[in-house]
Order: C-alpha cells, then structure tokens, then sequence
C-alpha cells in the first residue's frame, strides 16, 4: 500500500468518527463559516443538517463553491500531533433522488436525527430542516501521526458526478 492509499484509509476513517465540520460560505464579499455536525459516505461526500434561514445555507442558494475544516480532538495545545482534513468543493440540497442515501448515511452516524424527521419528512422538507451534500473536488489531509516526515497529502475523491 503506497502512502497514497495509507492516506485514504486513514482519512476514510477520520470522517467516520470526527463529529463537526466547519463550512465557508460566501455571499459577494460576504464571507460566513459555520459548525455543523457532518456524515460522510464511502466516496467521500459530505451530508450535513441546516435549517433554510441561516446564513450559510442562504449563501448556498446564491452560491454554490464552500470549503471545509475537520479537525481532531486535541488537548495539549501547540506542540500536540494533529490531523484534520481541508477541503474544497460544491455543496448543495440533496435532490430527491440523493435523499435516501444521504438520510442513511446521516442518520448511521447521528442516530438522534431520527428525533429530529423521518426520511417522509425530509422528502417533504416538513422537517423543517434540510439535509445538505458537499462534493469535494480537493482534499487536503494533514496527518503529524501516521506520516510525521510529510504530514500534507493532497488526494482527491475517487468519483466525477
């Protein structure tokens, strides 16, 4: 397995345990970012929750270029080894036809969205909240732990929609 692969392994299990994710969004000159509890699925794809009247989900409307930090737990402060992953891409609603899919994968990893709607009720957006998708088309991911000599790699999704 060449440092490439290693990366992927372990960038695809990063996304399946960190919890939050912060999104850049810009209106013009604009700019917003936001914390939201985030999913990802097997290539990569981003779900998230919002509600149609924040601030960076009305910029998605106008708008559909963000980009993204996910950062690890850490305690120490400066010094302490990181990982945490960066990147770019287009994020929009999930379209009907995503919804199932994006509402499996959301719910795999927050349970308690169950609380929040049914999939009936995301289809109907009775909710009264959205689920979003986010398609990277760039990925930075910085790991000091696995690859402490050259902890940047840039790797890109394994998909083209």
């Amino acid at each position: 397995m060449d440092t490439t692969e290693k990366a992927e392994a372990f960038l695809s299990a990063f996304l399946a345990k960190a919890p939050l994710m912060q999104i850049a969004t810009t209106d013009g000159n604009e700019p917003w970012i936001a914390t939201v509890w985030f999913a990802a699925d097997d290539k990569k794809n981003i779900y998230f929750l919002s509600k149609e009247h924040r601030i960076h989900s009305q910029h998605l409307e106008k708008n559909r270029k963000v980009a993204c930090a996910i950062s690890g737990q850490f305690s120490q402060g400066p010094g302490e080894k990181i990982q945490g992953a960066q990147l770019s891409g287009t994020a929009s609603k999930v379209t009907l036809v995503e919804m199932l899919k994006a509402y499996q994968t959301y719910s795999h990893k927050w349970p308690q969205v169950l609380k929040i709607g049914t999939l009936e009720a995301f289809k109907g957006n009775a909710a009264g909240t959205r689920l979003y998708k986010v398609v990277p088309e760039k990925i930075v991911w910085f790991d000091e732990i696995n690859f402490p000599d050259q902890p940047r790699i840039q790797t890109f999704p394994a998909h083209k929609e």
